[in-house]
């Protein structure tokens, strides 16, 4: 089942909305610019979450996906501008996290992403000034050091599909 494209765009006074099991995607702007919603707690079931499906939420404070979560890509400005947000937690599942998906979520503290996220894009979390992010049991104090590590530890995987594919049988 999928949020349809425009579901809820303005709606200025929903405050809380429950997302049921079987939600496997958001789609595009479908709560954007719904200004006084406080909280997205995500179900196992969803898959993806669409281009600036949160984007403007001003008093969103929680982005909370089930650790059982399906979800493997957060699109183009998915939480953009979602400026009380504090924590991010990500679930193990996500593999993609596009362009400004949390860009300018001035407010965040901390967030934790999973070991195996495939594709970062490196302006995935533009203008969030964090203390703390986790990534494979390490911390790092700011986002441009773990963007750092991030594209380091990519490079060298590419160098051993590199090495691996250049050998002979």
């Amino acid at each position: 089942m999928k949020i349809k494209d425009f579901k809820y765009y303005r709606h200025y006074d929903l405050e809380n909305f429950v997302f049921t099991q079987g939600i496997t995607k958001i789609g595009s702007c479908a709560f954007m610019d719904c200004t006084s919603l406080k909280e997205a707690i995500f179900p196992d079931s969803l898959q993806n979450v669409g281009s600036a499906s949160f984007a403007d939420c001003i008093s969103l404070e929680k982005i909370i996906f089930s650790p059982l979560s399906k979800v493997n890509s957060i699109e183009l400005r998915a939480f953009n501008r979602c400026g009380n947000v504090k924590e991010i937690v990500l679930p193990y599942s996500v593999e993609k996290i596009d362009q400004e998906a949390f860009g300018q979520c001035y407010a965040v503290e901390s967030i934790i992403m999973p070991e195996h996220i495939g594709f970062l894009h490196e302006t995935a979390f533009l203008g969030c000034y964090q203390r703390k992010i986790m990534y494979k049991n390490k911390e790092f104090n700011n986002i441009y050091k773990f963007l750092e590590y991030f594209k380091e530890e990519k490079e060298e995987e590419l160098k051993n599909i590199k090495k691996v594919s250049n050998l002979s049988l």
